[in-house]
């Protein structure tokens, strides 16, 4: 039957979430010190090197409750394909180049 990844308490630890086409999403720390939670496309995936990201370490439901803000979705040369005001930092090109050196 599987987890729901809104409520499984190991949401963040790339083991709950995610789909065929998006990895599970981790909680991470950015070089300059600002946390977010972030899903990469996969690499056999129309959405590789494509990222939803969000400020702060957030749960399932907040990452994925489409009646809020939750996540933002940039295509892989930054452009922003949905951008709710959920990521605010300045850090996007060091989470894209990650987008691009993921291996599955």
């Amino acid at each position: 039957m599987g987890t729901n990844p809104q409520t499984d308490p190991d949401f963040g630890n790339g083991k709950v979430g995610g789909d065929s086409t998006w990895k599970p999403p981790i909680h991470t720390t950015t070089r300059g010190g600002r946390e977010i939670t972030v899903s990469y496309g996969r690499k056999d995936s129309k959405h590789f090197g494509e990222v939803l990201v969000c400020d702060g370490h957030v749960s399932g439901e907040e990452f994925y409750n489409k009646s809020s803000t939750y996540h933002d979705h940039y295509r892989p040369d930054g452009r922003a394909f949905a951008d709710r005001g959920a990521y605010n930092g300045t850090e996007l090109p060091e989470i894209l180049a990650a987008a691009r050196n993921i291996r599955q």
